[in-house]
This record gives C-alpha cells, structure tokens and sequence, in this order.
C-alpha cells in the first residue's frame, strides 16, 4: 500500500499574468456617504501651539475634513418601572391609573416587546435552538431570558399570527391560479 501524496499542490498566481486583489477596470465598491448623518462630533486640536497659545482660545475655521463611521450601538436591556398613581376626588373616591398594556400584574416583571420581538426573529427566522438563543440575548443585551421564557415565546407568536395565517390559507385555496 502506498501512502497518498497529500494535497493537490496550488498554480502559482506568477503564471496567470494577474495580480491579487481588484483588477484594473472592475467596477469598484464602497460605503456610500450618508449626506445626512444621525450625529455629527465636532473634534477640536487640543493642547497648545508652538508660539505657547492654548489652542482652545484659538479662533475656529470650519470644517478641513470629515470621516463617516457606520456602527450599531450597544444596546443593553432597561428596566422601565411603571408607578401607577392613585388620586382622591373631592367627593371622596380614590383613582388609580390604568397600567400600560404588557406591563403584567403589580409587583411582577415582564419582558417588554422588543425583546420578545427578537426572541421570536431569533428562533422563527433563524431556527436558533431555544437555549442558545436564551444565551444570545443575553450576551447581547444583558437581560436573562429562561429558556422556558423562550420557549413560551412561540406558542405565543402562533397564536397571536393564527387568524392571519388561516386567512392567508384560505385565500389561497379560494384563488384561481393556485393550480391545486
């Protein structure tokens, strides 16, 4: 028995007469200039300058050049408390708001929409087992989602899309060109 040679050994780029990289004429691709940003930083030079003058008193020219960064900012998870208030009416009767709608029974704490909205992406869109996706919000917002509270999450989304979807079902069965 002989023993394989490895690998299939690679061309050498020497011979194919083209270098690495994009080639002469290809069209090129680029992060277009946003023409109205969501902030702008103004920087200043900061320290003094050869003649001994601090530069922060020194009179302001204008913009010389500018630089887009696109990024996403961190986002952690808040905790909103929502005080409900009670008034007393001067013929006696006490008011309480009204809480706002999720906010859940006094003295729980619930998850707010968004992030039941990406638990729902995460596994509907992107079929992330419950655990891991349990662990991904968590890494990415700093709230703890329990896997069980994932998990109740898709039955709930189900059931919140149930009459769309048996619309959309029988729509499609009542069309014509079905082809059923």
């Amino acid at each position: 028995m002989t023993c394989p040679a490895g690998p299939p050994r690679r061309r050498s780029r020497s011979g194919a007469g083209r270098k690495p990289g994009k080639q002469p004429g290809a069209p090129g691709a680029h992060l277009e200039w946003a023409p109205a940003p969501d902030r702008a930083l103004p920087h200043f030079p900061a320290g003094r300058c050869e003649c001994g003058a601090d530069l922060a008193a020194a009179a302001d020219l204008g913009v010389a050049a500018s630089h887009q960064v696109i990024d996403v900012p961190a986002q952690t998870a808040t905790v909103t408390q929502h005080d409900l208030h009670e008034v007393a009416c001067g013929c006696g009767r006490i008011h309480r708001a009204e809480p706002p709608p999720g906010t859940g029974a006094p003295r729980t704490v619930t998850y707010g929409l968004q992030i039941q909205a990406l638990v729902v992406y995460l596994i509907a869109v992107h079929a992330i087992p419950v655990h891991r996706c349990a662990e991904l919000i968590g890494a990415l917002t700093g709230a703890e989602p329990s896997p069980g509270f994932v998990h109740s999450m898709i039955a709930r989304a189900a059931a919140a899309v149930s009459a769309a979807n048996k619309a959309i079902r029988a729509l499609i069965i009542l069309a014509r060109v079905g082809g059923w």
